[in-house]
């Protein structure tokens, strides 16, 4: 909790050791998700949406609407947060930069991924879409607080250029590698999946989910001390590793012709 004195300072009242068991709760939940989705349930949306997997999957909505829902809080969140505790930080251009990626990244998936998409009218659950809005609206919260939180603490301009251009090359990577995928929607006039070929697909079976890994690891060397910076890195590969991997999975059971390929899940000649 922060309040203003009369003077106009700010004053911080307990709001350091809440945010900090924030983060542990953050992180301990990360690791409940990885475990979860690694071995005991893949998330049921996409190509692994089952209408019989359980009753909440009865309830639908379209998948385009549900993108734009369930990201809106990050678009939403740090803005509204900048200006109402404005007068409580020294806005720095390390900041900037870190609000600028962090930006960049979800208004291209919050609004541009959505209106791209080939199949909006594809089902996704409406319970899938709940617990990814309150997922989005805490770690926007957390990540927005911790780069204000550590603004006043220098950053190494080194680790922040390095940071930065790792971001951008997992920007790139889950950007044409989602371009490829929308390209077989095109192609596909029986809406069913097929084989991606090109680019880094050559290597793995979701290069996307790479790219957007690397994203944010880039993302976290360039906040360096915003322990939320890295949470969210590690919520990124708890979420994205196991889904890869079920995915390779996917493209083995239906398609014969799939192992001939020499392709790995995530990693190249890795994972």
């Amino acid at each position: 909790m922060i309040i203003q004195n009369p003077a106009g300072d700010c004053v911080q009242l307990y709001s350091d050791i809440t945010y900090r068991i924030a983060l542990v709760i953050w992180f301990l939940s990360a690791l409940i998700s990885f475990f979860t989705l690694a071995f005991l349930k893949t998330a049921p949306y996409g190509r692994h949406f089952n209408t019989h997997s359980n009753l909440l999957s009865n309830y639908t909505m379209r998948t385009d609407l549900a993108w734009i829902l369930q990201e809106s809080p990050n678009l939403i969140i740090p803005p509204m947060y900048l200006y109402f505790h404005s007068h409580c930080f020294h806005f720095t251009s390390s900041s900037g930069l870190l609000f600028s990626l962090f930006f960049i990244h979800y208004f291209q998936r919050t609004l541009m991924y959505p209106l791209l998409m080939k199949s909006p009218f594809k089902p996704t659950p409406v319970f899938i879409c709940i617990l990814c809005l309150i997922w989005c609206t805490i770690n926007a919260f957390l990540i927005t607080k911790g780069i204000t939180f550590t603004d006043s603490k220098p950053r190494d301009p080194i680790r922040v250029s390095f940071g930065i251009l790792l971001w951008t090359i997992g920007f790139y990577i889950n950007m044409q590698s989602d371009h490829i995928l929308r390209k077989l929607r095109v192609t596909d006039t029986k809406n069913e999946y097929l084989i991606p070929h090109g680019f880094l697909f050559e290597f793995v079976s979701c290069p996307n989910y790479l790219g957007e890994i690397i994203e944010w690891i880039g993302f976290a060397i360039a906040a360096q001390n915003v322990y939320a910076a890295w949470i969210f890195a590690f919520w990124t590969i708890a979420n994205l590793a196991p889904r890869a991997i079920h995915h390779h999975k996917w493209y083995l059971l239906h398609f014969t012709e799939y192992k001939s390929l020499h392709r790995t899940a995530l990693l190249p000649f890795v994972l």
